[in-house]
């Protein structure tokens, strides 16, 4: 059937959706392959059966629903409503961190939604600050809404993986300890998702820190997250003490369920009401600034591509596949609990995942002096690559790569040496040259790198002749980002990851640069 018109191609923290209408309802709605495009991860076709004909049912104001999980000649979509609002993490980037009300606000619409999806024998997967949309009300209270429920949950990948690494569709600076060492989900490990979403809410630092998706990792195994009160004075001790339950190292110690979790929260609030602690306005003045410089996000979630053909026309649809034979939710039992065929897979298939090739370093390149190298014949450029060694955050809108006037870039593989605030590698060669980070479509690093980099690895070696590179333009919150890449160097390396070329260090451009290559000789 052909229900959904496509509009857009949108660049979210979570990654590529596409902006559309339910041609049935006149809504808008949001699309989303499953797994996204370009990404080494399958669908589970069991899981995604199981819950077919199940998640479009379940209903809650503060979940964004999802309409149709459906297949079409270029594989599984889910649509979902598309209730606007602005991802959590970019609010925080321009805002500042929330206010005991508004991080109270935000927390109980959260766990109303995973409540209700835990009545459904279902859990979200990553109720993260990418998957948490939120907007004012008419009373100006700070409102949520949970997206992309259970889709973290529809993908696995074919290869075995090791433990302690990040899982695939979700962010790696939240996800429990017992999923980092692919140990059974429960309902509390979707708690101490939220739980550090929280935390890093309102501190504007993370309760697992470190400067690479290692560090972080390590961090949560560790479980010993700094005290709040070392960053927030105004917070309420049963308030700090709540968010900390939620975070506990040992799944024992945290709530049983979202209705454990949301009574307890509310305990503490009408505790702390009567001791007038608490500030319950939503103002916002005198607010901590969330800057990349305390505030360090890295993703586990793939490399977002395309949609396919469906985003190169605006009244393309997508067709429909309902499966009326979906596979029976099984449940098992976690203390009063109870979760379903997700989690239940999940506890049984958790070696089934592999590490996102956007924050997998690339070898070591073997340096030589700044000019060409001659052979015998003539090399070709396998790796294109920008190097960043002022210790900044590096971050390009868009590098082309251009062979008789084509664009080699757009066909190739990005990574780079890290990944934050979703500042995904892929951003690079997408087409989208705009500067704007929150229009996301920038890739950004976690700075204090000795070395920060961002490569593509071009289809086949070829010969090129000019490279592109288009600068991060917006100068909030720091007047100083675009000149942040100045003294990049451009660095050109053969299939064998030889050095062909170096540039001599550039200045930071105010919108592009366009570099002209030498003939390799």
């Amino acid at each position: 059937m052909d229900r959904f018109e496509i509009h857009c191609r949108v660049n979210t923290p979570a990654g590529v959706r596409y902006d559309a209408v339910d041609v049935e309802t006149g809504n808008p709605a949001r699309l989303q392959r499953i797994p996204e495009s370009g990404t080494p991860y399958v669908l589970h076709e069991k899981a995604f059966t199981a819950v077919q004909s199940i998640l479009p049912g379940v209903h809650h104001p503060n979940l964004a629903q999802v309409i149709e999980l459906g297949h079409d000649s270029d594989g599984a979509y889910a649509a979902s409503m598309n209730p606007g609002g602005e991802p959590l993490i970019s609010w925080l980037l321009k805002n500042g961190v929330l206010n005991p009300a508004e991080m109270i606000s935000i927390a109980s619409d959260c766990l109303s939604a995973l409540a209700t999806l835990n009545e459904a024998g279902l859990m979200h997967g990553d109720p993260s600050a990418s998957k948490i949309l939120v907007s004012r009300d008419q009373d100006k209270r700070l409102t949520a809404i949970l997206i992309e429920p259970t889709i973290a949950f529809l993908v696995h990948s074919p290869t075995q993986e090791v433990p302690g690494t990040p899982l695939a569709y979700r962010d790696v600076a939240f996800t429990s300890p017992e999923l980092l060492r692919r140990e059974p989900v429960t309902l509390r490990s979707d708690l101490y998702c939220l739980g550090s979403t929280l935390y890093y809410a309102v501190t504007g630092n993370l309760p697992a820190p470190g400067n690479a998706y290692d560090e972080i990792i390590k961090s949560h195994l560790a479980g010993n997250p700094r005290p709040m009160s070392d960053f927030r004075q105004d917070l309420h001790p049963l308030i700090m003490q709540w968010v900390m339950s939620m975070i506990a190292l040992d799944p024992q110690v945290r709530p049983a369920s979202a209705v454990e979790a949301l009574l307890s929260l509310n305990a503490a609030v009408a505790m702390a009401r009567t001791t007038a602690h608490l500030r319950t306005s939503a103002t916002t003045e005198n607010r901590i600034q969330v800057t990349p410089m305390n505030l360090t996000t890295l993703t586990a979630s793939p490399v977002a591509a395309g949609l396919g053909s469906i985003a190169h026309a605006s009244k393309n649809t997508l067709s429909s596949t309902k499966n009326t034979n979906p596979l029976p939710i099984t449940l098992s039992a976690i203390g009063a609990a109870a979760i379903g065929i997700i989690g239940y897979f999940l506890a049984t298939h958790s070696s089934k995942k592999t590490q996102p090739a956007t924050v997998t370093t690339a070898p070591t390149t073997v340096f030589h002096k700044p000019t060409l190298i001659t052979d015998t014949k003539p090399p070709l450029a396998k790796f294109v690559r920008i190097e960043n060694r002022n210790r900044l955050q590096l971050s390009l809108a868009e590098v082309k790569i251009f062979r008789a006037g084509e664009n080699l870039a757009r066909n190739g593989k990005a990574t780079q040496s890290s990944v934050s605030f979703d500042g995904q590698a892929v951003r690079a060669i997408d087409g989208n040259t705009d500067g704007i980070f929150f229009n996301y479509s920038v890739t950004h690093t976690i700075g204090k790198e000795a070395l920060a980099w961002w490569e593509v690895e071009l289809p086949s070696p070829s010969q090129i002749d000019a490279v592109e590179i288009w600068n991060r333009t917006d100068i909030k919150p720091d007047p100083t980002i675009p000149s942040r890449i100045q003294g990049f160097e451009l660095v050109i390396l053969d299939a064998n990851r030889k050095e062909l070329y170096r540039s001599k260090p550039n200045k930071a451009p105010l919108k592009s640069v366009r570099l002209d290559i030498p003939k390799f000789k």
